[in-house]
């Protein structure tokens, strides 16, 4: 048998070789398109959880800046969601200083206003002032010089990736109330699934007061507890064996809430109205904005830009990464609502708002009723045999309220008196609800 030619073998070696680049190349702009995958396992049994339940702060710090409450990261629900909670009450003229850490973040102001300074690694500090000089006319000396300051206000929400150095400062008349959220199972937290906060420096005297709240657990881990307000704060706060020992030291009355006590001076841009005004006359320029020059606040309260409105029932807004890209990185959302009169939860004349972090940049949701309903797509057949219902209550319920679309507002008839908010949506979603149990 005639052995084969060295220009067969070559040519085929050649072939070999071109389509494994080919199919390397290939596989590598595939996952360049793909988005950050999230890391970290959760523990069996984290999500067996059979019913929500309202969960409340856990640890209550007093600093100079205000008070910070925290929330039990043990717990089931947070630990099968992967974050971790906190709420920080800043006083005016109160200063938060910087920290960063190891998961990135998503914060609602809900109250006040106030400025964010962030520390990219790798960025230049683009804010600038100079002052003359007194020893020759004309001459300009350089006074400061610090990264972007970002100014916000109520119904901001501000997005932090994780190892960003960060600090907030309440320049208005009244307290900053900011609702945080950590994503501490996102593929940026490169440490445990724990939220660590390291401070920039270390603190030199005490002056925080932790205490429990009633009903709560008496130990938290020394990682949960972040660096907040002020640089004489945590002095007190010894370690003993991986818990943390309530031995702070006794507070000097005159520095409670004492706050900036200069005036606080950095480089300001102008403020927020004028920067929404040029950002409605910018268009895109084909270029991928970097971490530098990322956006990183947008307004989630505003009602002219809600996704959703009803005139009679309320409105709810959407944010993801199509509105603030930055949110693809981090891979987070966040929806915002305000229900007029509320329909399935009872919550009063006063109505209800309420704000959620979806830990996907393009959550998905699916409605169980109104014109988009998961219910309205399938055959009426198919509800009847499901549910266990007659072909009429079948009917009811996929066409009831097919005219709206994840808000609806009570109907009554000519004449009607007003009856407690939509029972009658209550007890049909119940029902519903019901025959799956």
């Amino acid at each position: 048998m005639a052995s084969p030619s060295p220009l067969l073998t070559f040519t085929l070696y050649l072939v070999l070789c071109t389509t494994s680049s080919l199919a390397a190349g290939t596989s590598q702009d595939y996952q360049q398109e793909q988005p950050p995958q999230r890391r970290g396992s959760r523990r069996q049994g984290d999500c067996q959880i059979q019913n929500l339940n309202t969960l409340e702060p856990i640890r209550q710090m007093q600093h100079e800046a205000g008070v910070s409450e925290i929330w039990d990261q043990d717990d089931d629900q947070l630990q099968c969601a992967g974050v971790a909670a906190s709420r920080h009450v800043i006083e005016p003229r109160g200063l938060l200083l910087p920290a960063f850490v190891n998961a990135p973040l998503l914060a609602y102001v809900l109250q006040g206003q106030g400025i964010l300074g962030s520390s990219y690694p790798g960025c230049p500090e683009t804010y600038q002032s100079f002052q003359q000089s007194q020893r020759g006319e004309g001459r300009q000396s350089q006074r400061d010089q610090h990264q972007k300051l970002v100014h916000f206000r109520r119904g901001d929400i501000l997005a932090q990736p994780a190892g960003v150095a960060h600090w907030v400062y309440n320049d208005g008349g009244h307290q900053l109330v900011l609702v945080v959220i950590h994503d501490t199972n996102n593929h940026q937290n490169q440490v445990d699934q724990n939220l660590r906060i390291f401070p920039r420096r270390q603190p030199t005297r005490a002056a925080a007061t932790t205490k429990k709240l009633q009903g709560t657990r008496t130990m938290v881990r020394q990682q949960h507890l972040p660096r907040l307000g002020s640089p004489d704060f945590g002095r007190g706060l010894r370690c003993r064996r991986g818990d943390i020992e309530e031995a702070t030291e006794q507070r000097r009355p005159e520095r409670v809430h004492r706050g900036v006590e200069k005036e606080f001076d950095v480089v300001r841009s102008p403020r927020y109205e004028e920067e929404e005004q040029e950002r409605d006359y910018r268009r895109v320029n084909g270029l991928e904005e970097t971490i530098c020059t990322a956006k990183i606040k947008e307004n989630i309260d505003d009602p002219e830009r809600a996704d959703i409105y009803t005139a009679r029932a309320g409105r709810i807004r959407t944010l993801n990464s199509q509105n603030l890209p930055i949110l693809r990185n981090l891979q987070l959302s966040a929806k915002r609502a305000v229900l007029y009169r509320v329909m399935v939860k009872l919550a009063g004349d006063e109505g209800l708002e309420w704000f959620s972090v979806q830990t996907n940049d393009l959550a998905k949701t699916s409605p169980l009723s109104g014109r988009t309903s998961v219910i309205r797509a399938i055959p009426v057949d198919v509800l009847a045999n499901a549910y266990r219902i007659s072909r009429e209550e079948a009917r009811r319920l996929k066409f009831n309220m097919d005219q709206e679309a994840a808000i609806h507002t009570q109907r009554r008839r000519p004449g009607e008196q007003r009856r407690a908010p939509a029972n009658w949506a209550k007890n049909a979603l119940l029902e519903v609800i019901s025959k799956f149990e």
